[in-house]
C-alpha cells in the first residue's frame, strides 16, 4: 500500500527501505541523526507493511508469526500488554483502527517484538505505552503506524505529534 507524507513538526526519516520507514522526532533539542534515534528525548515511528512485518511468538524460542489478524487481541495474549479497546479512526481517508497499550516487563527483558522483513524490529525492551494505528484494505494488507513513549502525561504529546504527521498521509 504505497503511502506519501509530509515530514512536519520535527520529524525526519531514519530510514526508507521497502516495506518500512523508520522516523524520529527530537523533542528535546538532540541531534537529528541516525545516532541519537534511540536515545532519550527522541521519539520514534515507524510505517511498516503489514504483508512483510512479523510479531513474536508466545514464549523467546518461538518463531516469529505473521502480522496478526486481529492485533487488539494479539496485544491481550501478550502478558507484556495491557491494551485499551481499539478505538475506530480515519487516517489519509480510510478507516483505521487506533490501539494503545501499557507495557510492563521485567528488567533485563529484550523481545524483537514487530519486525520487518529488512530486518528492523522494534524491542521491547522497558515500561512504556504504545500506540499501533492499523490501516487495513479488506484482503487484509495494509500498514501499520506504531510510535512508543513515556507513560501518560508524557505519552500525550508523542500522540499529538503523530497525529500531526497521520494527518498529512495520503494513500496513492
Amino acid at each position: 500500500m504505497p503511502v506519501s507524507f509530509s515530514l512536519a513538526g520535527g520529524w525526519v526519516v531514519h530510514h526508507d527501505l521497502p516495506g518500512d520507514i523508520d522516523l524520529g522526532r527530537d523533542d528535546q533539542g538532540a541531534s537529528t541523526g541516525a545516532d541519537r534515534a534511540f536515545t532519550g528525548g527522541i521519539q520514534n515511528a515507524g510505517i511498516m507493511d503489514i504483508g512483510s512485518t512479523t510479531v513474536a511468538g508466545a514464549t523467546k524460542g518461538d518463531p516469529n508469526l505473521p502480522w496478526p489478524k486481529d492485533l487488539y487481541a494479539w496485544l491481550k495474549e501478550r502478558p507484556e500488554f495491557k491494551p485499551d479497546p481499539p478505538q475506530a479512526i480515519t487516517v489519509g481517508g480510510r478507516s483505521a483502527t487506533q490501539i494503545d497499550a501499557d507495557v510492563s516487563v521485567p528488567d533485563g527483558t529484550k523481545i524483537e517484538l514487530v519486525c520487518s522483513k529488512e530486518p528492523n524490529c522494534w524491542l521491547l525492551d522497558h515500561n512504556d505505552r504504545w500506540r499501533f494505528v492499523e490501516v487495513k484494505d479488506s484482503d487484509g494488507s495494509g500498514v501499520v503506524w506504531i510510535t512508543n513513549g513515556i507513560p501518560a502525561p508524557g505519552f500525550d504529546s508523542y500522540t499529538q505529534a503523530l497525529d500531526q504527521l497521520l494527518g498529512t498521509l495520503a494513500f496513492r
